[in-house]
């Protein structure tokens, strides 16, 4: 298995960290190695988010990396990471 962000998810996930970086490098390390135990969670079925619709009726998985919300599917053997959000964004799922 593998997990793939796609180019929207990698930009919105450079944005994060270049906001968060310059602030407390030891703070963004840490995301860092949050994001990749638990995308590594993610892609062994270790953990499965909740289902959410977002507009236009896509349907993903939800997963919480605090302070950062992903928005992923599943494509055969491969997680794809379509959306990286801050909690502090408006929610893109439908509630």
């Amino acid at each position: 298995m593998s997990v793939r962000f796609l180019s929207v998810a990698r930009r919105e996930l450079a944005q994060q960290l270049g906001w968060l970086l310059p602030l407390s490098a030891e703070a963004g390390a840490d995301l860092v190695a949050r994001l990749r135990h638990d995308t590594a969670l993610l892609d062994e079925n270790a953990v499965e988010g909740p289902f959410v619709e977002l507009p236009g009726g896509k349907v993903l998985h939800r997963w919480p990396v605090p302070p950062l919300v992903l928005y992923y599917g599943r494509r055969g053997p491969e997680v794809v990471v379509h959306r990286v959000r801050h909690m502090s964004q408006r929610p893109i799922a439908k509630q």
